[in-house]
Parts: C-alpha cells; structure tokens; sequence
C-alpha cells in the first residue's frame, strides 16, 4: 500500500565523499502520528546528506546493521527498554509536538487514504470509525475524545519530558524553518553539510509526494486548519478530553467564536472535494494506463498463442526430420553391410556370382525350382515344390 513505502526502507541522499562517515551521528525522531515527523525526518536527512528511515516498531529495525549516521522515525513510547537500545546505539533524541487538533483532523483525511493499524499496533483501537466521517460528525467526535486519540495523542507528551531530547513544535518549523533548523543543529552538535535553504527547497510538499509515492502523508500541512474546521463547542470538548495533551504539550484550546457548524461542514468539503477531485484525476489517469495495459497484455497473449502454435508445428516437423534421418541412417547401415559382404567375397565368386545371376535371368523357373530346392534340402520350406513350376527334364517351359 502506499503508505507503507515510506516505511521499513533506508532512503535519502547518499553521503558526500567529504564527510567524516565513520563519525556517528545517529538521530532519532519521535512523535505523535501526523505532527509533520516526515517532514522534519527527510529535512534532517537532506541537511546532513544522510540515509533516512522510518518504522513502526522498534522490533522492525535490524539494529545491528543501521548506518553509522541516520536518521531514524519512529512513534513509540519512551519505555525503558527502548530507551536502552536507543542509547546502546549512539542515537540522540528529537521529539516534534504539533497541536493536538491539527493532529486529530490530519488523522481524520489520512485514514481514509492510507492503513493506520500499526501505529503503536493498534493501542487502544484503529482508526476504522473514522471512514467517511466529517470533523463535526458524532464518530469522529467520540474518536478525538476516546482511548485511540489519547494514546496517540500521548507519544509526543511523553517525550517532551524526557531528559537530554530536543524539542521542536511544527508549528515554529513551519513559521521559521532556517531558524528552526539552526536551532536543531546547534542541539545536535553537527554541522549541516547543506544550507537550510537547499534542503527546504528538497523537501517541499509536492516533491516528497512524489519521493514516497504517498500523497496522503502530505496534506495541507498548515497549522491551525482546525480553527476553520472545528466550532467552539466540539473544539473545546476534545480538548476537556485530552487536556493531559493539551497542557503537557503547552497547548491552548482557542477556536474561532464566529465559526458555524454549517461553515465548517463547508469548509471541510472544500477541503476534501479538492483533494477528491486530484484523486479523481488520478484515478482516470490510472483506469487508462490500465485500459491500455490490458490492451497490450491481450496483444501479448494472442502473440502467445501464436508462437506457441508456431513452437508445436516446429517440434513436429523436427521429429518428423529425426525420424527421416533414422530411417536415412539404418539403410545406410544396411548398405554399408551389404557392401561389406560384398567386399568380402573372392574375385571367383563374384565371377560365379554373376554367372548365376545370368542364368537366373535367363531362364528363371530353372532357378526358382533350384532356389526351391535348396531351401528344401535346409528344411526352411514344404516339401511340395511351386506351382507351375518345372517338375523334370521333358518340362516344355524349362
């Protein structure tokens, strides 16, 4: 699935020769699903010029063989097992909060487009409730406030606490990306390789679309796309919710009072219609390279069939000719032999050879009746000589 090629593959930009490759620089990024991670992941692996990867567990990396510099993205809580492996391993932690609704709305377009079952394996649900559903309809409502939303939700505030990792909002990435960035760096202790400019320029929304093959994993990427989505009364009954999220993260609830619910209805399908209508351009676009496939499959089987009918007209006419040059080769064999008994005679009896022939010849019943005769007497034939044959002397037709 589509989703799913941005996971469990080592990507990015191949190192420069300049680079000191046997210097670790190991990072880690975590995070609540949809807080921009992609973004930022292929970001840091455009600035250090280094492989990048994502997974879903930590049991899906091979940790023995990772590079010596990557990045790593993953959404898994800080559990003390894998707090060791990232340590064992030289990574430094980069922990990205984004706002918890911007988060849930994301959530809502993404699982109708992509599968979302192995975020944290499928802890506390799925995202199954949320096909179709709208940012104001009743199951997506009771989706945001239940115990899928809060585990996710929970990722990034549980990180935000953990000593010695960096922190980063979307929300300043988006605003000040350079500066962010520099920021992220100095943190690191790394040099970029590339200007923060060059590795923006990389990572713009339709270019990473076109990288993972994943338009779903980036939408709009706008912050605060909930304001126009969400009237204060749903706003603020998420947020009572998962207000462990929203103050462990330092996040406000402060929705627009002037949105109505039949606004924001329209505006979502605004929203959703434009990325529809793309979707439906796609599809047409598919449904032809798939027509036109078909066409040349079909094509591709007549010319099948065709060689193969060839193919058994070809390996009769080849047997037909291995049994013509048997045949060819036992008559051979025959007057070879023959030839031989013939070589072998001596010169008198090829002489009395030709004279019985002769004789033969002339006077065929007189040799027939001998040749009976000798038969005979070797006890390979009757006793009665052949008919209208000559039975004495006086016979007239001898």
């Amino acid at each position: 699935m589509a989703s799913e090629d941005a996971y469990n593959t080592i990507s990015g930009t191949p190192q420069l020769p300049d680079e000191p490759q046997n210097v670790p620089m190991r990072i880690v990024l975590l995070s609540t699903p949809r807080s921009g991670n992609n973004w930022l992941r292929h970001l840091l692996a455009k600035l250090y010029r280094i492989p990048s990867l994502a997974v879903h567990n930590p049991a899906d990396v091979d940790w023995a063989t990772l590079p010596l510099r990557c990045v790593l993205g993953i959404h898994w809580h800080p559990v003390p097992p894998f707090l060791s492996l990232l340590e064992r391993h030289g990574f430094r932690a980069l922990v990205l909060a984004r706002h918890p609704l911007d988060v849930l709305v994301s959530i809502l377009h993404f699982a109708l487009h992509a599968p979302t079952v192995r975020w944290l394996e499928g802890e506390g649900g799925d995202e199954r409730p949320l096909y179709g559903a709208m940012p104001r309809s009743a199951p997506f409502l009771e989706y945001a406030a239940g115990a899928r939303a809060a585990a996710l939700l929970c990722v990034s505030r549980e990180w935000w606490t953990v000593p010695g990792c960096l922190r980063v909002r979307y929300e300043e990435l988006v605003a000040d990306p350079h500066r962010t960035l520099e920021r992220v760096a100095d943190g690191l202790g790394v040099a970029p390789q590339v200007p923060p400019d060059t590795a923006l320029a990389e990572t713009t929304i339709p270019k990473l679309r076109a990288l993972t093959s994943c338009p779903p994993h980036f939408w709009q990427g706008r912050p605060g796309l909930w304001k126009r989505l969400l009237p204060a009364a749903e706003a603020c009954a998420i947020a009572k919710a998962q207000s462990a999220s929203f103050s462990g993260l330092g996040y406000v609830c402060d929705p627009d009072p002037d949105l109505q619910p039949g606004s924001a209805d329209a505006n979502w399908v605004e929203l959703v219609g434009a990325n529809l209508a793309e979707e439906l351009q796609n599809l047409a676009s598919l449904r032809k390279q798939l027509e036109t496939s078909q066409d040349r499959a079909q094509a591709s089987q007549t010319e099948l069939a065709a060689s193969q009918e060839a193919l058994t007209d070809l390996r009769a006419r080849f047997a037909a000719t291995q049994q013509a040059l048997q045949d060819l080769m036992n008559r051979s064999e025959q007057e070879r032999a023959l030839q031989d008994q013939v070589t072998d005679l001596e010169p008198a009896a090829l002489e009395d050879a030709w004279r019985l022939h002769h004789f033969a010849r002339r006077h065929p019943r007189t040799a027939r009746l001998f040749a009976w005769f000798l038969r005979r007497q070797s006890g390979s034939f009757t006793s009665a000589p052949p008919r209208n044959w000559p039975t004495g002397p006086h016979d007239a037709r001898s």
